[in-house]
C-alpha cells in the first residue's frame, strides 16, 4: 500500500469534513467600518485628519426631489456611488450601505430612504462611530439635474460643507458623482491621496446608465431577500455591461446559496479576468468566493487573516473567521475574534448571543448568561435574547427557568420558530411527550418553508418513536422526507425502524421510494452536490448502496476530468478522490486506491497549519474514516506504522496536538490488533487514556428525564448488584467494545442504543496532588464526578467530539475516583476520556484502575 497516498488522502479528509459543509455556502459581507475608533473623541469644525490616521464617513440614501419615480433607484443609486468613490481612499472607511440598513433594522425604523431624515441619520452615525455623515438630494431645474451634498461632522454637529453639481441629464450621472467626490476629498484634507491614482465611478463599476440602474434595483430587492425577483435585474445589468463586477458578484451569491456550482463556476472564470477592475473588497470577495468554490480552508481562511492584516477593524471579516473557529470546535479562537466584533462593534447584538452560545460550550455558565443579559439589553422587547437564554439553561438541566425564558419569547414573538423547538426539546427530555408534540405541532402551524416543515415533522416523528410508537414515527418520517428529501437525519431513523420490523414491505417501498427521489435529482445541476452528498454519507456510515455509489463518483470523476483544466474543478475531484477512497477500502479495492491517486504526493505546509484550528474531530465522522483506515493497515501493518508515524511527526511539528493524540489512539489500536500490548500501552501513556477495559460500566437506564433522574450509580455503587430494565437485567461489566480506540461505545456493551442513560467508572492514581485536566467528548449529554463531587454537567444534543471538553481539576494524592454519566437520544452513545496536562499530553506518573481493584 501507498504509504503516501493515504497520508494525502486522510490529512485533506480532515479538512474538508470539516469544513465542507460549514465554509463552503457562507456569504462574507464585508463591513466599511475598519478603523480603530476612539468614539469619545471630538473633531475640529474643519476636519484636519491627521494623514497617518483612517477616518470614517457614512453616506445617508438620497432624497429624490425630481418627482420622477422613473427615478426612485437614484436613493440608493447614488448613495452607493459615492460610497465606491470614496472608499478609494487609503485614508478613508466608508460604511456600506449593508451596515446602514443593518443598523436601520437595529433601530427599529424602517430603511426606506425618504424615511431618513437628519435626526435619524446623526443617530445612525454615532451607533457606527463615524465621525461625518454625507447626505444629499437630486432635483431637476431648468439646466437639467442637480446633486446636492451636505457633510457633516458629528464632534460639533456642523454642516461643514455644501456641494452641488449641474449635468444636463441622466447620461452625465457619474462625471457629476465623480466631480462631487473630488471636492469631498478634497474639503477632507486626505494627504495620503497624492500618492494615489483615484478611478472613476465608471472605471470602478460600470459606464452604462442602464446597468447600474438594473444593479441598484437588483440590489434593493436582494438586500429584502427577494433573490427571484432580484437575478433578472443583476443578469440585465450584465448584458448592458459584460465587466460589472458587481452584478457578477451578486447573482455568484444567488447561485452558490442555491448550490448552482457550475453556473457559479461560469461566472467565476468571468470575475477571475475582471478582478484587477475590482475595488479591493471585490477583489476579497472574489478570492474568497473561489476558495469556496473550490472548497480550499487554507484559502479561506488565509484571505480572511490577509484581509485582517490590512484592514483589522473589519467586523464581518472578524466575524467570519471566529464562525469558522466555531464550526471547528475551536472555541477559544472564536471567542478572540468575537470579542474583536464586540470591540469594534460593541452594539452588534448578535454577537453577544452567539458569545453567549460560545460560553456555555466551554461550560462556562456565568460568562453565557452574562454575555445573552447584554444581548437582551440591546434587543428591548426582541423574543430572541429570551429564547437563548432559555436554551442554554435547557443544557445545564435548569428546565424551570428555561421554561419561563422560552415561553417569554413566545409571548413577545408567537412566530418564533425556535422557541417552539425548544420548548418541544425541553418537554421531550421530561419525559411529558403530551407536551412535547404540541410544542412541535405548534413548530409545523408556523412553519413557511419545506424546509423547516419537514424538520417539525422529524421532531414528532421523534417524539412518537421515544412514545414507543413506531407506526406513528414513520407516518411522520415519511412526511418529513416528502417535504424535504434531503433530511437525512429522517432517512437513517427510516432505515433504523425498516431494520427493526423487516415484515413490513410497506415500509421497505417508502424507503425505496425517497431513495429514488434522490437518484431522481442528481440529474439537475441544482440538486446534484446535495443528491451526491446523500448517497455518500449513505455508503460510508450506513453501506447502503455502496457498489452504485462507486459508480457514480467514477461517472463523476470522468466527467470533471473530460473538462477543460479548472482549479475548482479539480477541488471537486478531490474530493469525490477522498470519498471514493474510503469506499474502495471498504471493498477491499487497493488496487484502485493507488491508481485514483497517481502522481499526488506533496502534501502542502499550508494544510498543516490550517489544521491547528481544527477541533471537531467526532466519533460519528473522523472516527468511522480512520476505523475503514485501518481495517486496511490489519494487512499491511508496515504501511499503517509509516502512515502513523508521518502523521504524528507533522502533527509535532505544526504543534496540532489534538491530531497527534487521534493517531497514537489508531496506531495503538494496530499494536494490539498486531498483539503487541507494550508498545499499545506506551502509545496510551502519550495520550493519557486508559485501556478500554479498565472502564466499568452499567446502562442501559431509562433515559424519561434522565438527565436530571439520579439513578442508583449516583447514589450508592455496588458492583454485584442486577438491576432490571424495561427488556432486559443488566449489571456493572468491562467495558469490551472490541475496538480499543479510545471510544467507550455504550451501544455494542449495553446493546441498546436509543433513549438510555449509561455509567462509567474508573480510578485514577496521583503519587502527588497536582493540577490536571480531563478531556471529554460525549454522545449525548454528560454529568462527571471526581471523589463524589459534580464537576461538569452539561446536556446537548451530538456526536461525541474528541477533546471536545477540557475542565480543570486538582487530583489528591493517592487514588481518585471518577463516574461519568452519558444520556443518549437516539444513535451512537458513548464517550471519549483522558488526563492529561495544559498542552493536551499524558501524565507520566498517573495509572488508571479498574473500580474492581477496590470494590
Amino acid at each position: 500500500m501507498n504509504k503516501q497516498i493515504l497520508l494525502i488522502t486522510f490529512v485533506f479528509l480532515f479538512i474538508f469534513i470539516q469544513c465542507d459543509k460549514n465554509a463552503e455556502k457562507r456569504k462574507i459581507k464585508l463591513s466599511d467600518n475598519i478603523v480603530n475608533r476612539n468614539v469619545e473623541q471630538q473633531l475640529t469644525t474643519t476636519l484636519q485628519f491627521d494623514a497617518q490616521q483612517r477616518r470614517t464617513i457614512a453616506v445617508m440614501f438620497f432624497q429624490n426631489l425630481t418627482g420622477d419615480k422613473n427615478m426612485q433607484w437614484l436613493q440608493t443609486g447614488l448613495a452607493e456611488m459615492f460610497i465606491r468613490a470614496l472608499s478609494q481612499s487609503s485614508s478613508l472607511s466608508v460604511l456600506t450601505t449593508d451596515r446602514l440598513v443593518e443598523i436601520l433594522e437595529r433601530l427599529g425604523k424602517d430603511p426606506a430612504p425618504e424615511n431618513i431624515d437628519m435626526d435619524l441619520a446623526a443617530v445612525i452615525a454615532k451607533e457606527a462611530s463615524v465621525e461625518a455623515i454625507l447626505f444629499g438630494n437630486i432635483i431637476k431645474n431648468n439646466k437639467g439635474l442637480q446633486i446636492n451634498v451636505k457633510l457633516k461632522e458629528l464632534g460639533q454637529g456642523e454642516v461643514i460643507k455644501q456641494e452641488s453639481v449641474e449635468g444636463a441629464s441622466l447620461d452625465n450621472i457619474f462625471s457629476m458623482v465623480d466631480d462631487l467626490t473630488h471636492k469631498i476629498k478634497r474639503e477632507l484634507h486626505l494627504t495620503l491621496e497624492k500618492s494615489e491614482t483615484p478611478k472613476g465611478i465608471a472605471d470602478l463599476t460600470t459606464n452604462s446608465l442602464e446597468a447600474w440602474r438594473s444593479y441598484s434595483t437588483g440590489s434593493n430587492l436582494y438586500e429584502k431577500f427577494m433573490a427571484n425577483e432580484a437575478i433578472p435585474h443583476f443578469r440585465n445589468a450584465i448584458n448592458h455591461d459584460s465587466s460589472f463586477v458587481s452584478a457578477y458578484l451578486s447573482l455568484s451569491s444567488i447561485y452558490l446559496n442555491r448550490n448552482l456550482t457550475n453556473d457559479v463556476l461560469k461566472l467565476m472564470d468571468k470575475l477571475k479576468t475582471l478582478r484587477s477592475q475590482a475595488t479591493p473588497q471585490e477583489q476579497y470577495q472574489i478570492d474568497i468566493l473561489d476558495a469556496q468554490l473550490r472548497n480550499d480552508g487554507i484559502a479561506i481562511v488565509q484571505t480572511i487573516e490577509e484581509w485582517l492584516k490590512k484592514y483589522p477593524k473589519d467586523r464581518d471579516a472578524n466575524y467570519t473567521l471566529a464562525e469558522l473557529y466555531r464550526n471547528w470546535n475551536n472555541f477559544e479562537e472564536a471567542i478572540r475574534y468575537y470579542e474583536n466584533v464586540r470591540t469594534i462593534d460593541p452594539k452588534y447584538k448578535l454577537t453577544y448571543n452567539i458569545l453567549g452560545y460560545t460560553y456555555a460550550n466551554m461550560g462556562d455558565y456565568s460568562k453565557a448568561m452574562s454575555s445573552l443579559n447584554k444581548y437582551k439589553e440591546l434587543a428591548v422587547d426582541e423574543a430572541n435574547p429570551y429564547d437563548s437564554i432559555g436554551e442554554i439553561n435547557i443544557w445545564y438541566g435548569d428546565y424551570r427557568k428555561a421554561k419561563k425564558y422560552i415561553k417569554r419569547a413566545l409571548e413577545i414573538n408567537e412566530n418564533l420558530l425556535g422557541s417552539y423547538g425548544n420548548l418541544g426539546y425541553l418537554y421531550l427530555e421530561k419525559g411529558d411527550y403530551k407536551n412535547a408534540l404540541k410544542s412541535y405541532k405548534g413548530l409545523l402551524s408556523k412553519s413557511q418553508t419545506d424546509v423547516t416543515k419537514a424538520n417539525a415533522y422529524s421532531m414528532i416523528a421523534r417524539t412518537y418513536y421515544r412514545m414507543g410508537k413506531p407506526d406513528s414515527a414513520i407516518i411522520n418520517y415519511d412526511r418529513a422526507l416528502t417535504k424535504n428529501v434531503f433530511n437525512f437525519m429522517s432517512f437513517t431513523r427510516l432505515l433504523e425502524l425498516s431494520s427493526k420490523t423487516p415484515s413490513r414491505p410497506v415500509l421497505t417501498s417508502k424507503v425505496r421510494h425517497h431513495l429514488n427521489r434522490v437518484k431522481e435529482l442528481l440529474n439537475y445541476d441544482a440538486t446534484r452536490k446535495n443528491a451526491m452528498d446523500f448517497f455518500n454519507g449513505l455508503a460510508i456510515f450506513h453501506n447502503i448502496e455502496t457498489e452504485e455509489t462507486i459508480r457514480l463518483i467514477e461517472n463523476e470523476i470522468a466527467k470533471y476530468e473530460d473538462i477543460k483544466p479548472n482549479p475548482a474543478f479539480r477541488a471537486i475531484v478531490a474530493n469525490l478522490k477522498q470519498v471514493l477512497t474510503l469506499l474502495y477500502i471498504q471493498n477491499h479495492q487497493w488496487q484502485e486506491v493507488e491508481k485514483l491517486w497517481e502522481g499526488m504526493d506533496v502534501i502542502p505546509k499550508e494544510l498543516w497549519e490550517i489544521m491547528k484550528g481544527i477541533r471537531n474531530h467526532s466519533y460519528s465522522q473522523n472516527w468511522k474514516a480512520f476505523s475503514i483506515l485501518n481495517t486496511g493497515f490489519y494487512l499491511y501493518p508496515k504501511s499503517g506504522h509509516e502512515f502513523y508515524d508521518e502523521m504524528i511527526g507533522n502533527s509535532q511539528k505544526f504543534g496540532i496536538r489534538t491530531l497527534e493524540m487521534m493517531c497514537r489512539l489508531f496506531l495503538a489500536n494496530l499494536y494490539f490488533h498486531q498483539a503487541k500490548p507494550d508498545e499499545a500501552h506506551q502509545q496510551l501513556k502519550l495520550v493519557g487514556a486508559p485501556v478500554d477495559k479498565k472502564w466499568l460500566v452499567i446502562g442501559p437506564f431509562d433515559n424519561r428525564d434522565g438527565f436530571r433522574k439520579k439513578f442508583p450509580p449516583e447514589r450508592n455503587i455496588k458492583l454485584n448488584k442486577t438491576y432490571k430494565g424495561k427488556s432486559l437485567e443488566f449489571k456493572w461489566q468491562l467495558a469490551n467494545d472490541k475496538v480499543n480506540d479510545g471510544f467507550i461505545n455504550l451501544s455494542d456493551i449495553c446493546l441498546k442504543k436509543n433513549w438510555a442513560v449509561g455509567y462509567g467508572l474508573i480510578y485514577v492514581n496521583s503519587p502527588i496532588e497536582q493540577k490536571v485536566q480531563f478531556r471529554i467528548g460525549t454522545d449525548d449529554g454528560s454529568k462527571v464526578w471526581l471523589n463524589g463531587k459534580k464537576i461538569w454537567t452539561f446536556n446537548q444534543g451530538g456526536p461525541a467530539i474528541f477533546d471536545d471538553n477540557k475542565i480543570d481539576v486538582t487530583l489528591k494524592q493517592g487514588r481518585n475516583k471518577i463516574l461519568i454519566k452519558v444520556c443518549n437520544g437516539i444513535g451512537d452513545w458513548g464517550f471519549f476520556f483522558r488526563v492529561t496536562d495544559k498542552n493536551g499530553i499524558g501524565i507520566p506518573d498517573i495509572t488508571f484502575h479498574s473500580a474492581k481493584e477496590f470494590l
